[in-house]
């Protein structure tokens, strides 16, 4: 059973091109951050050690991961906010425009017994407070806690008059 779609299409004898990327770094190094790596992409990781005259060593067993999709590339636009008298004080309504979200990632973990899951997407509302305007309140909302996904929303309470906040 092939490890990857690069196996996969290898074994269908189809041509992969690959590309190479070699990358040498101090031998008291124990992790490595490869960077420009490609969305979506299988990529194969070996290991060679080598001497000061340029001799190396075995390879080591190669690694296989995928990239995950990228991050959202346009912002939502807030469309509305208004400020409600409610029982508990007041309440924020705030509307935004619906950004589209990518399927999500599938990966296998010991929790789901080797099924695919979905990895959650949503919106993150960030709130300053101006005496705290450096560090936000964070609102988490995924896609599956949205009423309408398409047109996203959500309510904010707790928020009192006088103060000076910023949604983001």
């Amino acid at each position: 059973m092939p490890n990857s779609i690069v196996d996969a299409l290898l074994a269908e004898n189809i041509s992969v091109e690959l590309a190479h990327i070699n990358q040498s770094f101090p031998s008291h190094y124990t992790s490595w951050i490869v960077h420009d790596l490609k969305p979506l992409n299988d990529y194969k990781c070996t290991i060679k050690a080598f001497d000061q005259y340029g001799r190396y060593g075995k390879e080591s067993s190669p690694v296989i991961g995928r990239t995950l999709e990228p991050a959202p590339q346009k912002a939502p636009v807030i469309q509305r906010v208004k400020l409600q008298d409610d029982y508990n004080g007041y309440a924020t309504y705030i509307d935004w425009s619906a950004i589209p979200l990518k399927i999500g990632s599938q990966e296998k973990d010991n929790k789901t017994k080797g099924k695919a899951k979905i990895k959650d997407r949503g919106y993150k509302i960030f709130i300053y407070i101006s005496e705290t305007a450096e560090k936000p309140i964070v609102l988490t909302l995924l896609e599956s806690e949205l009423q309408n996904p398409q047109k996203p929303s959500a309510r904010i309470d707790g928020l009192k008059l006088m103060y000076y906040y910023t949604i983001k």
